[in-house]
């Protein structure tokens, strides 16, 4: 939250079954400490119940639902990057 206080950024841990969010990802999905867990889901909370950014399972379902789709150019310039760090790597 400090490096991108206005940006939401929304990583996905690598086996899928968690993410880490910052404040402004939480804002935009209104996550606060009124929200429940969903079924098959956790949010890792503080203390005083808050959410620290810290979405398991089905809790990620909170905030991809208000990440909104890639355009067709973002699609087709990951695909690019990504067949060049292929390449790259043999």
């Amino acid at each position: 939250s400090r490096a991108l206080p206005d940006h939401p950024v929304y990583l996905e841990r690598v086996d899928g079954h968690a993410a880490l969010v910052n404040a402004a990802a939480m804002r935009a999905a209104t996550l606060t400490r009124e929200t429940r867990d969903p079924a098959g889901g956790r949010l890792e909370r503080a203390a005083d119940g808050t959410p620290t950014g810290v979405l398991v399972d089905n809790a990620q379902g909170l905030v991809e639902r208000v990440i909104p789709p890639a355009t067709r150019e973002e699609q087709r310039t990951a695909l690019k990057l990504a067949a060049a760090e292929l390449h790259r790597v043999g």
